[in-house]
């Protein structure tokens, strides 16, 4: 198998989400590429995807619905998505893709490791970091492409191995004991009415076990998403997100619900340990992700633990707040910290003009710090936007009549 003459990727099509390219190999068999928008400077992952004509897309949406932009959270980095098309192959015939992917599957590793690998790496910004995705006989594929180049990817999905061989179980066990502490990540699918696939991945996963997880850490999904009568053909949908969301579980953006989670996590050192590594793995900033950065500083506040604010603005820089002014400033008015709480209410009443609750707190700040002049200020501010609170109004009138 070789590359066509001309062997040049060609731009096809571009929008938003990315750039998409072609590139034909011989025997009926071509490459869809997809690269996504501005990622001209990092160098990412790559995701192969055999039988890219049904695949590709899945990955795509994959990463596209984990990404920022109409939410915050970032639970995918940006990757490379090679879709191997065999559309042209299963016309002909549908045994030529199988003789392809079972009796001429070393040769077709070679072409994906020794040629098309390294063009996809000439042409486009990769990381080194491969991935493989695999359904049915192409599942089975990505074990013998294991074996014959075993540090060549980094994680494989396969979904549907319909069997795995003794012989290649024996083969695996081989390659595994020759290459202690690899660290693939191999992500098993099967569906719940596949049971004569099951004696294959159990026996492959003995293998895993036996290895042990610096080796090959595994994941085996058995399971029935839809229906047990679609069950073999929706175990992509699974490797393609539950697997691929377990082989980048070192990228997403963390959240916290309390501050023991935060503990258990290993406290504010190891999140900015963990988006450390994340960069320099990913090519990312080592910023600490937004969604982590705004759940730390939320549980402080509402556990009302200075301590800890305090510790993760020494490590994080000091919190820019925009949203719950009132509930911020009572937090460092209670801590002492009435210079902050002040500055904060500043910031909100800047923000939102017309809120007369953000006068009123200020004021109350300056009658702490005994500036009559500025409570007076504020609190006829906080009357004059109040006008359609009755209560508020006398509430203020109240306070004026008192220091007036």
């Amino acid at each position: 198998m070789s590359f066509a003459k001309d062997h040049k990727f060609t731009n096809v099509y571009n929008n938003d989400m990315g750039h998409f390219y072609q590139l034909k190999l011989e025997q009926g068999l071509s490459l869809d590429v997809f690269v996504p928008s501005n990622s001209k400077d990092i160098r990412l992952p790559v995701l192969y995807v055999m039988d890219g004509q049904h695949y590709l897309y899945n990955a795509i949406g994959f990463q596209q619905t984990l990404s920022a932009g109409i939410h915050t959270m970032t639970a995918s980095p940006a990757f490379i998505v090679v879709g191997i098309n065999t559309a042209k192959l299963v016309q002909n015939s549908k045994r030529q893709r199988a003789q392809l992917l079972n009796s001429n599957s070393a040769q077709l590793s070679k072409t994906l490791v020794e040629h098309i690998m390294p063009k996809v790496d000439n042409a486009f910004h990769t990381s080194g970091q491969n991935l493989y995705f695999g359904w049915q006989f192409a599942a089975s594929f990505g074990l013998s492409l294991f074996n014959d180049y075993p540090q060549a990817f980094q994680g494989l999905l396969l979904a549907s191995g319909p069997y795995y061989s003794e012989s290649q179980i024996a083969r695996t066990k081989d390659t595994l004991a020759l290459n202690k502490g690899l660290g693939v990540k191999v992500y098993l699918s099967l569906g719940e009415k596949e049971k004569h696939a099951l004696v294959g991945h159990e026996g492959l996963i003995e293998v895993f076990k036996a290895a042990g997880r610096a080796t090959v850490d595994w994941n085996y999904h058995y399971h029935d998403n839809y229906s047990g009568h679609i069950d073999h053909f929706t175990t992509p949908f699974d490797a393609l997100s539950k697997g691929l969301t377990w082989q980048f579980n070192d990228y997403h953006d963390l959240t916290f619900y309390s501050l023991q989670d935060v503990e258990a996590f290993g406290g504010v050192t190891a999140i900015v340990d963990y988006f450390k590594r994340r960069a320099k793995k990913y090519g990312v900033p080592e910023t600490v992700g937004e969604v982590a950065h705004f759940t730390l500083f939320r549980y402080a506040l509402e556990e009302n633990n200075y301590q800890a604010f305090q510790e993760f603005e020494r490590y994080l820089g000091e919190y820019k707040i925009n949203n719950r002014f009132t509930s911020y400033a009572k937090f460092f008015a209670e801590h002492d910290n009435v210079e902050r709480a002040i500055k904060v209410l500043k910031a909100g009443i800047k923000q939102h003009p017309q809120v007369h609750q953000l006068s009123g707190e200020l004021a109350k700040l300056y009658l702490i710090e005994r500036n009559t002049k500025q409570a007076v200020k504020h609190f006829q501010q906080a009357l004059d936007k109040a006008k359609a609170d009755e209560m508020a109004v006398a509430q203020y009138q109240q306070q004026l009549d008192r220091l007036l």
